[in-house]
């Protein structure tokens, strides 16, 4: 068993309470982990802006980058909890098979992703967990369970911040092998976007709007259209919006591009993510994440505001982005039953300038009964959450308490916003 000094996030804006840092070998020394230790925390590619990966100073962080296997059976794939997106794609690809989504960044661990409650884009996409079909987790007493989509609580185990367990091993759905035709379009304005609203979302397998606040509009589109034969023809224009004259464009203007992926015909694997897996994403790690998932209903209505009051915010942003993300039936997704679109943050490395400004931020937000995302920055308490997240908020409190009485797996995190202590 291998151990390690210093944890930190992906931005290193966090350092970790504990220094006691373990990588287990295999599930053997995992369960030894689990046993021998008051509180245990996992930490994937440290991709989270808040303390939902943190433990206490007497507990350790497990690291499980040494769970690397990848096993594809039939439209299925089985990895362990240390593989990223970018080490599972060439897999799934050879087998002639392919993601139903992925996040705008490929590099981010995939177990990590589900259990913040990440998503892609796509007004007909689910949330990442959608596709999730089995796990097999170490609980607090140290034995192995192996859950599937038929078990009651299959989902709050997935869900529920760590807090009924550590999954090291995870099955996903697959698809048949497709194309996508990426197109780039730069100024769409923002009365083009309210009177094409409801076709832009539904025209596009997936579609990602961002906006630096400069100008009432959307700086940039970029949208993705989904094929296996015939491959589509490129659009010139998007209602105002000009495509862009270039092969790619970063969606932060003083980014490097070549990190980004470029326009045209492509397989999935190249095309799907935002971010090429061999560059540094988004900022390259300057940066603080917040996003709030909004009813689609009322996205247009919030954002009008959000240009009305940008002087709150506009100084600390780099970039916003807004993904739309089809309803589930999953407890604790911020899309149960109804459609979103995540209104996301990308700041300036400026952590306590942007804590100050996110009360503004959010009691704007607040009246539309946002949700936010659970690894990103934000400010809502225990009350605010259980009333947005109902029964199924009460129900995994219930669920830490009677799986993990000693507060094995619990940090402050979970403390205060599931807890209340």
């Amino acid at each position: 068993m291998q151990q390690e000094q210093l944890a930190q996030n992906w931005s290193k804006t966090i350092t970790y309470k504990s220094s006691n840092i373990l990588i287990p070998q295999n599930i053997d020394e995992l369960i030894e982990i689990v046993k021998n230790n008051n509180h245990v925390k996992v930490q994937g590619t440290g991709h989270s802006f808040n303390l939902i990966a943190d433990t206490f100073e007497d507990g350790v962080i497990v690291q499980l980058s040494k769970f690397k296997s990848i096993q594809i059976d039939g439209n299925h794939a089985t990895f362990g909890s240390g593989v990223n997106y970018t080490e599972l794609i060439d897999k799934v690809h050879e087998a002639g098979l392919a993601l139903l989504n992925a996040p705008s960044l490929p590099h981010v661990n995939i177990v990590g992703s589900m259990v913040t409650g990440s998503h892609g884009s796509g007004a007909n996409k689910k949330m990442l967990i959608s596709f999730a079909s089995q796990i097999k987790l170490v609980d607090s007493k140290g034995e192995i369970l192996t859950l599937n989509q038929k078990d009651e609580n299959f989902y709050y185990y997935i869900l529920g911040f760590g807090g009924l367990g550590i999954i090291y091993e995870m099955t996903i759905e697959l698809e048949p092998i497709y194309n996508i035709y990426k197109s780039i379009y730069t100024n769409l304005s923002f009365q083009a976007l309210k009177e094409n609203f409801q076709v832009i979302l539904q025209q596009n397998d997936y579609l990602s709007l961002f906006s630096q606040w400069d100008e009432r509009g959307i700086s940039s589109v970029w949208v993705g259209q989904k094929y296996t034969n015939k491959i589509p023809e490129q659009q010139k224009n998007f209602y105002d919006a000009q495509h862009i004259k270039t092969d790619r464009i970063h969606p932060v203007d003083a980014q490097d591009s070549s990190a980004c992926i470029s326009v045209g015909s492509g397989v999935w694997k190249d095309k799907l993510f935002h971010f090429l897996p061999n560059k540094p994403p988004s900022s390259g790690g300057e940066e603080l994440h917040t996003e709030y998932f909004i009813v689609t209903q009322y996205f247009l209505e919030a954002l009008d505001e959000l240009y009305q009051n940008r002087n709150i915010f506009k100084h600390l942003t780099q970039v916003s982005e807004f993904r739309p993300v089809c309803k589930d039936n999953i407890p604790m997704s911020q899309a149960k039953e109804i459609n979103v679109i995540g209104i996301h943050w990308t700041w300036h490395k400026k952590h306590d300038e942007v804590l100050q400004i996110l009360p503004q931020l959010e009691a704007i937000l607040n009246k539309y009964r946002v949700k936010p995302h659970f690894g990103k920055l934000f400010l809502m308490n225990k009350e605010k959450l259980q009333d947005l997240f109902g029964q199924d908020f009460v129900r995994l409190g219930e669920l830490i308490k009677e799986k993990d009485p000693q507060g094995k797996f619990r940090n402050e995190f979970i403390n205060n916003y599931i807890m209340g202590n």
